[in-house]
């Protein structure tokens, strides 16, 4: 992982980014590059030595010994402190350690007990907020454990667990082993999480008219749960849904059930029910008799519980799946053959793949194996398996072995069917599928599509459901009704039958539940008019249309006056207790007459209100008046209720509580299983109290999280199938050949995946999808595919397509560009790259991509030292064609023909591009000279790569045409003659060069791209470059000021030269602030952290990369991002000499060169 940090230059932070860390050196091994907290002294520290062959305690790398040569006077001190103690070998190291971990409070890793930490705030949406201040606090972190245990259902014995501790010494070394909780303790801990959240619960149930659903569970020990789940629409108009009870029951009998849903409502003192969901058995039948005899007469219970039955949508649903998968039970299970033929091992994959490319199949699904409890992986193996037809078909001619197995079968090592499928009915079915099969298959692959959206839609709990049963219904009978009329008779005929179940379960209106009606008509955006629409399709006969109609309004009024009688009083009372106890708090004085006059008050409103209602049209009628709400996808149907309750003050309690109602009575990860639902193994051996605290528990905890996206989960399906492949292809290599193992996993890779070829848009318009895929394309070639194969991800058309197009927009732009962002927008300005693209495609995922209201300005050095140069190049001046007036290029010092040709760019190019790489690089270096110089952002900041520049005088004397003048510097050099030069100076200057002359009347270029800052007042030649120049403090407070400038950033010094300069901080955190003036401030950034590539990780400067953001309204006060490197980094070969050309403080050979002829 990497981290990003924050940081104004003031020292406040901000919350800009999507991730959050710190900004603390890099301390960590090369085996933990991800980590930013030093490795704690009493974790896997210990110095191994020689020395007699034992070990050496780590506690001495943090002393020195003192007290001269006499063993027997030996002392230690301490490194940090020099407080020193007896060192003998009588003594031991117990003294020692416990000075460094308890009392040394100059040791760097010491954190008092008192001290806070800054940590950033969590949030929900697994980003992260604010900065604060975090004090340590052991009570805080045992609260974190044990919801950690909850929410990830980890077994209490973790805790006590050598790797977990050990895990627990690095993140939090405060936290000593002997203060972990033990694994008792834990459970005691979770139990009372149970308790204290469901206290919570229980105040926020309070009063709420709440919808049940049960759901039964089935442990290892064969023991029966009920779970109880209420759900329910809060004050604020939000959806909720709560797991109340999981309990142990003796059997799954109506009565049984019925009684332990009775003893969790009388436990919670739960007596507003509206509704019960339940799957359709015939035990639930009994279980709805028995609530509905023991509330129907209590005063909360509604129309004595006329409406408290609902069967559960996603189990019928299921049931009428499975009655269609029947009547292609064997052409199924002939598909599931082949496919289990070619998924059984890595050569039949193969084969499978050879065939697709032949037969030019580009999709990148893989069929896989479906679960026979599951219709939803059915289809899923149907819908990717009929897009492999004619593969399949080409694999029975070039595979000799295809037709024999599977017509006579093939045994597992446990004597099961291995290639032999099985039908519904318990027939072997052999052979591959035929035509008519797949046939069958495709159309019914469409068919079913349509079930299976519905059963991801209200198999949720996160969202009303109840509003689009019906229009979902009609939509499933419809396309009954058409495949009913299909020529192909098999298919016919698995319509007629799933219309024959559809019929017993939904034609009938007396066996369903008119809430459901209701909670159409309560949709403004249908009302009774779509019930109306919806049975004029379902019935054909216009008076029953109009009967059944009817009998669902009389089903709304009925509720409405139900509300009115038994809601609206009690609400007009609690409304009454508020004014008076206003009026009291409100009056001079609060005796008898206050409230009198404040009861009376209340009377008279209460029969105004009553004389009124007399008069006006009741809420239903007025509703039902109204037109329709506009029908689009973005309608929010409980925003719209909260916004009209004060309209409709009963009539919203109605829906608020209608609208509640589960159609389903499973989550989404169990919709589409015929099987029950199973505790895992680790639950089922804790007691039942406790396996009801563990659910509960982590159900509410988990309220606020995200819900679990089926459709993931499917995903994630696939991608495991292939990660087992792979690891049963690398664990044959591994047997055959242990030290082949990682060249067979690349070899596997690149043959499970096509190499996906980047094409240049029809239109000729890059847009955002273009850069996307060029990104991923990129990041796949740079992990699967050598360098030299480059050239078949982005062909040389391409490549020169690209930059033509990038090379006539940057030509036409000044040398100096002038960006003006407007208030509602930031501008992020990057320093350099070097080649490191994934660092650079995290920098563009971290900040954000560029887009109309973030500009970027890239500082310059894109290529060498890097393996991935052309690639972070190109996908820059894809930005630069897409967005041209909101992504700016400058020009670096690296952008040039000498240092491209030392430090790596021009050998890598050529090895990507072969025969046509000399071609790509002089495209390359002719793209270079048109880069500008720099930048003046929002009229207050100056950017360039190398900073400050001289003033050309126009009297400089010229040399004779045709003459070329030494390398010796001219007169007009010299530090006494030197001056600042002007940004009118600057946009004369001619940047069209590749190598920057050091003479002559084009001296602008070179200062530019190589000049640094010094502590040093003036203006002097930078010798130790041999090019450029050298300014102080007084140089940038002239240069801000001349110019109304705040700020200038400029980067060209990494680690490895801010190293050698005096003076000025490093560059561990990406940037410094180098001059702070009474004008503004010069910042250098630099954006390629763990510096450079190809270095052994122990040599490199593990130093991180940065970015900052200007922000409106004045865009003066800088945001500082510090992010650490992706790792691991792929293999690749460095393309220079890095051993010996390593120091970038003298890059540029001048010897080397050839005399530049001075301008005429």
């Amino acid at each position: 992982m990497t981290d990003a940090s924050p940081m104004r230059i003031d020292g406040s932070t901000t919350g800009h980014g999507d991730s959050g860390g710190n900004t603390t050196a890099d301390t960590s091994s090369q085996g933990n590059q991800g980590l930013t907290t030093p490795c704690p002294p009493n974790v896997s520290t210990t110095a191994e030595a020689a020395t007699k062959g034992r070990k050496r305690s780590w506690v001495w790398e943090h002393f020195t010994m003192v007290g001269g040569g006499d063993s027997k006077k030996a002392r230690a001190a301490c490194k940090y402190c020099g407080t020193d103690y007896a060192a003998t070998s009588a003594n031991g190291t117990k003294n020692l350690i416990a000075h460094i971990l308890k009392q040394c409070k100059k040791y760097p890793n010491s954190i008092g007990k008192s001290q806070s930490t800054l940590a950033f705030e969590f949030t929900t949406d697994g980003g992260s907020g604010d900065l604060f201040a975090v004090p340590f606090s052991v009570e805080d972190c045992r609260r974190a454990l044990v919801e950690m245990v909850i929410l990830d259902e980890l077994p209490f014995r973790i805790v006590e667990g050598e790797g977990f501790k050990r895990f627990m010494r690095v993140v939090c070394p405060k936290w000593t082993t002997n203060k972990i909780p033990s694994r008792m303790a834990i459970a005691r801990d979770c139990f009372n999480v149970f308790l204290r959240e469901k206290k919570k619960l229980g105040k926020a149930l309070r009063g709420q008219r709440i919808c049940l659903t049960t759901d039964t569970w089935t442990s290892v020990q064969n023991l029966n749960y009920m779970c109880l789940t209420v759900h329910f629409i809060d004050d604020n108009w939000t959806l909720h849904k709560r797991i109340i009870n999981f309990c142990v029951v003796d059997n799954h009998k109506g009565v049984t059930l019925g009684r332990a849903v009775e003893s969790c409502l009388f436990q919670w003192k739960l007596k507003k029910i509206l509704t019960l969901t339940v799957d359709n058995a015939s035990s639930n039948s009994s279980l709805i008799e028995f609530l509905k005899d023991k509330t129907k007469e209590k005063k909360d219970t509604l129309l004595e519980n006329e409406f408290l039955h609902v069967r559960c949508y996603a189990h019928i649903l299921n049931l009428i799946v499975h009655e269609g998968l029947k009547e292609l039970d064997e052409s199924i299970a002939k598909i599931r053959n082949v496919v289990r033929y070619v998924r059984s091992s890595p050569q039949r994959w193969s084969k499978l793949q050879a065939c697709a490319e032949r037969e030019t199949i580009s999709s990148k699904s893989q069929p896989c194996l479906d679960v026979p409890t599951r219709w939803d992986f059915t289809y899923m193996m149907l819908d990717k398996a009929q897009k492999f037809q004619k593969a399949f078909e080409r694999l029975e001619e070039v595979d000799k072995n295809f037709l024999p197995t599977l017509r006579e079968g093939e045994e597992d090592e446990d004597g099961d069917d291995g290639n032999c499928g099985q039908s519904k009915k318990g027939k072997n079915v052999f052979g591959p599928p035929e035509r008519e099969d797949w046939i069958k298959v495709r159309l019914f692959v469409k068919f079913l599509q349509l079930f299976y959206d519905a059963a991801l839609r209200f198999s949720g709990s996160k969202a009303v459901t109840a509003n689009q049963f019906v229009p979902e219904l009609m939509l499933i009978r419809d396309t009954i009704e058409e495949e009913c009329l299909n020529e192909n008779e098999s298919l016919k005929k698995m319509a007629m039958d799933m219309k024959s179940k559809f019929n017993k379960y939904w034609e009938n209106l007396d066996n369903q539940n008119l809430l459901l009606y209701v909670a159409v008509v309560l949709d403004p955006r249908y009302k009774l008019r779509y019930v109306h629409f919806a049975f004029k399709g379902l019935y054909h006969d216009i008076s029953k249309v109009d009967e059944k109609t009817e009998q669902v309004k009389d089903a709304l009024v009925r509720m409405y006056e139900a509300y009115l009688k038994n809601e609206k009083g009690r609400d007009a009372q609690n409304n009454m207790s508020t004014q008076l106890s206003q009026g009291s708090s409100g009056s001079s004085s609060s005796g008898p007459l206050s409230v009198r006059r404040s009861l009376r008050m209340a009377q008279f409103m209460r029969e105004i209100e009553e004389e009124n209602s007399l008069e006006k049209k009741s809420e239903v009628e007025r509703y039902l008046e109204e037109g329709l709400a506009k029908l689009d996808g973005y309608f929010d149907i409980l925003n719209w209720w909260k916004a009209n309750s004060c309209r409709f003050p009963v009539l919203s309690l109605v829906a608020r509580h209608v609208l509640a109602i589960p159609v389903s009575t499973v989550a989404s990860e169990s919709a589409f299983s015929i099987e029950g639902r199973v505790l895992d193994p680790f639950r089922s051996s804790l007691s039942p109290r406790m396996v009801e605290g563990l659910l509960c528990a982590q159900d509410w905890l988990r309220s606020s999280s995200t819900p679990i996206s089926l459709q993931k989960a499917l995903e994630d399906v696939e991608e495991f199938e292939k990660l087992d492949s792979e690891l049963g292809e690398l664990t044959i290599a591994d047997e055959e050949n242990p030290n082949a193992s990682l060249v067979k996993q690349q070899q596997q890779q690149q043959q499970q995946q096509e190499v996906p070829t980047l094409t240049w848009p029809e239109n000729s318009e890059l847009d955002l999808d273009w850069i996307k895929n060029l990104i991923s394309t990129f990041d796949w070639s740079s992990k699967n595919l050598p360098p030299s194969e480059f050239q078949s991800v982005l062909p040389v058309q391409v490549f020169d397509t690209l930059i033509l197009a990038a090379s006539k927009i940057l030509h036409e732009e000044p040398n100096c560009l002038t960006i003006d962002p407007d208030k509602s927008s930031t501008a992020v300005v990057v320093g350099d790259i070097h080649g490191q693209m994934h660092d650079l495609i995290f920098l563009l995922k971290q900040a954000g991509f560029p887009s109309q209201n973030q500009f970027f300005v890239f500082n310059g050095n894109y290529v060498n030292h890097g393996a991935w140069g052309l690639e972070t190049f190109l996908l820059l001046l894809a930005w630069k064609v897409f967005m041209p007036d909101r992504v700016f290029l400058l020009r670096g010092n690296h952008e040039s023909k000498y240092c491209t040709s030392v430090y790596g760019f021009e050998k890598e190019v050529l090895t990507k591009y072969g025969e046509k790489g000399e071609h790509v690089y002089q495209k390359c270096l002719g793209c270079f000279e048109g880069l500008p110089l720099a930048s003046v952002i929002a009229g207050c900041v100056f950017t360039a790569h190398g900073g400050l520049f001289r003033s050309i005088p126009l009297t400089q004397s010229k040399t004779s045409k045709g003459k070329k003048k030494s390398r010796k510097l001219s007169s007009n050099s010299e530090p006494e003659s030197l001056s600042l030069g002007s940004l009118e100076e600057l946009s004369r200057a001619r940047r069209f060069v590749l190598d920057p002359p050091v003479e002559g009347l084009n001296l602008i270029p070179g200062d530019v791209l190589w000049s640094d800052p010094s502590m040093t007042l003036g203006l002097s030649l930078n010798k130790e470059r041999n090019i450029g120049l050298l300014w102080g403090p007084d140089c940038t407070e002239d240069f801000l000021k001349k110019f109304n400038l705040k700020l200038i950033i400029r980067s060209h010094e990494g680690p490895d030269v801010r190293e050698k300069r005096t003076g000025f901080g490093g560059m561990d955190e990406g940037y410094t602030i180098d001059h702070v003036v009474e004008s503004g401030k010069l910042i250098t950034v630099f954006s390629a952290p763990d510096y450079p590539q190809f270095q052994a990780t122990e040599e490199r400067y593990k130093n991180k990369g940065a970015y900052i953001v200007l922000e409106p309204p004045n865009f003066d006060n800088p945001n500082f991002y510090s992010f650490e490197a992706i790792a691991p980094r792929p293999q690749v070969n460095p393309y220079y000499d890095y051993v010996n050309v390593i120091d970038s403080n003298k890059e540029l050979d001048l010897a080397s060169m050839d005399p530049i002829e001075e301008l005429p």
